[in-house]
């Protein structure tokens, strides 16, 4: 399963759902005589599969047609994702990273998006920080 497919796809709640293994990927047997390059991860590979992945991580949304994670899929990819595994430093990094920035930026930013998405909620808003100031000066 691929990352956009977990995001857009995870369980309603993480501890109610069975653990599955973890996900492996086969890797290709280095050859153990000298000179035999049969299926050996060569330099240019490491190369390649590391500019696809540096690709994918550059590569902005289509804010255009795709809507954006929700907050839990968001703690979701921090807390279970496959990019790393369960106990490692990447892993208690991301989940204070997710818990600390990620989402209260993101909440903020969602609420801020919803005042504008209509004028008269951005009306609306716009007197009601005006009536605030007004009143507290």
């Amino acid at each position: 399963m691929s990352t956009a497919a977990a995001l857009a796809n995870p369980p309603e709640d993480p501890r109610d759902t069975p653990q599955s293994p973890a996900v492996l990927t086969p890797v290709p047997e280095v050859a153990t005589r000298v000179g035999t390059r049969a299926d050996a991860l060569t330099p240019a590979k490491r190369v390649r599969n590391y500019s696809t992945a540096v690709s994918q991580i550059g590569t902005p949304p289509d804010v255009w047609s795709d809507d954006r994670p929700s907050l839990k899929k968001l703690w979701y990819y921090a807390t279970h994702g496959v990019w790393t595994g369960e106990k490692t430093p990447a892993r208690m990094l991301a989940v204070m990273y997710a818990f600390g920035l990620a989402i209260p930026l993101t909440a903020l930013g969602y609420y801020l998006l919803w005042l504008v998405e209509r004028p008269a909620r951005l009306i609306i808003a716009a007197t009601v920080v005006g009536l605030f100031i007004l009143v507290t000066h």
